[in-house]
């Protein structure tokens, strides 16, 4: 059995003229430890399917297990990354993680939540920021932040949707490498979502490309046969790269064509 499993799950909106069907039919699993990651067309219902995992909302059909008990609601089993930073804005990088500890765990002593908040600090090389705020560190920094957060909840899944689309190349080289260090010493499971699909080869486990909506679903999954931790320059040269990049990009491709027979569809002849 997977640790993470969706079945048949289907999840629309209400619009003026009736209803926007998301997701439709989505089947996924996912095997504890594995790092995940989700490639799909703008549109196509990424972040949606984070908020179905998370628990933010419910499908209208299907079911979503993780280690065979269904998610229903928001837990502290499945932590969860934004793009957007979210941190509070009075409060020190020590004490935005802080709060998050001692949300999960609240039957520990001061002392052991502040210790626990450090450690995860220090994890995301922000030791010598502690005592910052958000208003002080830079893009990257506050993302780092939002990661320990993330982390401090213990979650067995940790979620990621589009973390570091916003940062510029250089600082999001460096989080993709932070993260899979993190990664392989806590190895716990993660799902995340990106439009990059340099960066998904480079970080997953397992690319899983989403169709383009409405009513998206999960296509044959792209292994990537290469070991961790992972270059950029060195991947180049490694023939089970440039095989995940042809089927991935291939697949994309083939995403965007429907779209476009569309729109010339439309044009007057």
């Amino acid at each position: 059995m997977a640790f993470l499993s969706l079945r048949g799950v289907r999840k629309s909106y209400p619009i003026a003229s009736g209803e926007r069907v998301v997701l439709d039919g989505l089947d996924l699993e996912v095997n504890e430890g594995e790092f995940v990651v989700i490639v799909g067309p703008s549109g196509s219902g990424k972040t949606t399917l984070v908020s179905l995992i998370a628990g933010l909302v419910r499908p209208d059909a299907g079911e979503i297990r993780l280690d065979g008990a269904p998610v229903t609601e928001p837990g502290p089993d499945r932590g969860v990354v934004f793009q957007s930073y979210s941190l509070l804005a009075w409060m020190t990088v020590l004490e935005n993680v802080l709060l998050a500890v001692e949300s999960v765990a609240p039957e520990l002593s001061r002392d052991e939540q502040r210790k626990r908040a450090e450690r995860l600090v220090r994890l995301v090389n922000l030791g010598e920021a502690m005592d910052k705020r958000p208003h002080q560190l830079s893009g990257g920094m506050r993302q780092r932040v939002a990661v320990a957060r993330g982390l401090a909840m213990e979650p067995r899944v940790l979620l990621l949707d589009e973390p570091f689309s916003a940062l510029d190349a250089l600082t999001r080289a460096s989080l993709q490498q932070e993260l899979v260090r993190i990664w392989m010493r806590e190895r716990r499971t993660i799902v995340m979502i990106t439009n990059d699909a340099e960066e998904a080869i480079l970080l997953a486990d397992r690319i899983l490309p989403l169709t383009a909506g409405p009513g998206a679903r999960i296509g044959e999954p792209i292994e990537v046969r290469m070991p961790h931790p992972r270059s950029s320059r060195a991947v180049n040269r490694e023939p089970a790269y440039h095989e995940a990049r042809r089927s991935l990009l291939s697949f994309l491709v083939a995403q965007r064509r429907p779209a476009l027979d569309a729109m010339l569809a439309q044009v007057p002849a």
